[in-house]
């Protein structure tokens, strides 16, 4: 069996009490939410976030929790070019694209060198907030994009360690790899 745990690391960006649509992070935010993930034995994290420029320290963050046995996956972005965004790009996490219903790459999926593989990410059923609070006037919404795509590598991963929690990440990689159909 497997469970899943939520860690906050962005916070949204108000302005007298007004949602501006936007978050921020800090890397010591994220740090701390990969070293909160160790230690409560998490096996994957899914980070469905991206863009700007590469840290250092969040980098190091991600090699350290891979070596003591977190496998990572991470959205590879959606500007439809070949340059997949951090922290996708770095080498301790597994990028994913997007695909359409008829199963090619999604047009607003990044893809290209170091991408892992892709899952579906295109028209995802959600759950949305209600009314005005929400994208859409129901409790679901349709959305795109290859934040909706990792999460489905990520439960993958999820259901190989439930069948052999011993397995490193590395193993658990080479299973996905081994097994995942063109």
């Amino acid at each position: 069996s497997s469970r899943t745990v939520g860690m906050k690391i962005f916070n949204s960006i108000s302005f007298f009490g007004f949602c501006l649509g936007f978050l921020e992070s800090q890397d010591s935010w994220t740090i701390a939410g990969l070293n909160q993930a160790q230690a409560i034995g998490a096996k994957v994290t899914n980070s469905s976030w991206g863009g700007g420029a590469a840290s250092s320290a969040v980098n190091a963050a991600f090699d350290s929790t891979r070596a003591a046995g977190l496998l990572h996956v991470a959205a590879a972005g959606n500007d439809g070019s070949t340059n997949i965004s951090w922290p996708a790009s770095h080498g301790s996490l597994l990028a994913v694209s997007a695909l359409s219903s008829n199963g090619n790459l999604a047009s607003f999926s990044t893809s290209g060198i170091g991408l892992f593989c892709s899952a579906p990410g295109e028209g995802i059923w959600c759950a949305d907030a209600v009314g005005a609070d929400g994208f859409a006037s129901g409790d679901t919404t349709q959305i795109d994009g290859t934040s909706f795509a990792s999460p489905y590598v990520a439960g993958v991963a999820a259901l190989v360690y439930s069948m052999d929690p011993s397995l490193t990440p590395d193993e658990v990689e080479q299973i996905m790899a081994d097994t995942a159909v063109d």
